[in-house]
């Protein structure tokens, strides 16, 4: 078995930093781990990163559903270039920083296009192969905070990151979204909270009010835990097992080919 894990959060609320912290934590403790991001994490999904979150190009407001369209076209090859393959393997973590979630809350909820969930929905199964996250860790922040902090950060194009070369992230400082209005942001909220009222058992809501390293310490130790009951161990692990398997397989009398059952 192998788990998909998303973060999602406002902007603001640090939910980035939380899942690029869980990244390393994890690969330092030698699971094998995998991270990437919306929209982006192909060279095709980059290109729609610049064209959907950069303000300094625009002169013109996108409309919400050509948004949708255009987070779904780089999520469409994002799941099928990165996360599909990923999840074929066995005992592996894959890590998305925002996915399907956030087209629900920021374009169907933030602009307002409620009565066109549906077939928004429709769409995003379609884009995603109907791949949804095992887990979802979610950072909840009040459209205030969270204003507070973007106006706090200091301005640069790039960032340090946990990604390799061909998942390059370009960090945007202040993008299209981080400069809508506080209306847009509580109904952004508002989308999120239907969205875990509706499958509760997928997400973790935590307060991102908490200083980073109590909401770091939470993630990580609750993951411990949730990664054991998914049967995903480390590598090491995971090897030792397969070898033992093998031996013990190898100790017993082999079988005709036409005892075994077809998959």
């Amino acid at each position: 078995m192998s788990v998909f894990i998303t973060f999602e959060g406002g902007d603001g609320s640090g939910k980035s930093t939380q899942a690029k912290l869980l990244c390393e934590y994890l690969e330092s403790n030698g699971y094998d781990i995998f991270m990437t991001h919306e929209p982006g994490g192909t060279s095709y999904g980059e290109l729609f990163r610049h064209l959907l979150l950069d303000v300094k190009s625009k002169d013109f407001e996108l409309d919400a559903r050509a948004q949708v369209l255009g987070f779904c076209s780089a999520r469409a090859q994002l799941v099928s270039e990165q996360i599909i393959p990923r999840l074929n393997k066995s005992n592996t973590i894959t890590i998305s920083d925002r996915y399907a979630d956030s087209t629900i809350a920021y374009q169907v909820y933030g602009g307002e296009i409620l009565d066109l969930k549906n077939d928004v929905e429709m769409i995003l199964k379609f884009a995603t192969h109907n791949v949804k996250p095992n887990l979802t860790v979610y950072l909840d922040i009040s459209p205030e905070e969270g204003k507070r902090r973007i106006e706090g950060r200091v301005k640069k194009e790039e960032e340090p990151h946990a990604f390799g070369e061909a998942q390059q992230l370009s960090f945007l400082e202040n993008n299209h979204f981080d400069q809508k209005k506080l209306k847009f942001h509580q109904a952004v909220r508002d989308g999120y909270a239907s969205l875990i009222e509706s499958e509760p058992d997928r997400w973790w809501v935590l307060d991102a009010n908490q200083p980073i390293e109590i909401i770091q310490n939470e993630i990580q130790n609750r993951m411990l835990i949730w990664l054991d009951q998914n049967n995903i161990s480390v590598k090491t692990q995971r090897t030792k097992k397969q070898e033992k398997a093998s031996n013990n397989s190898n100790e017993q009398i082999s079988l005709p080919v036409n005892s075994f059952e077809e998959k």
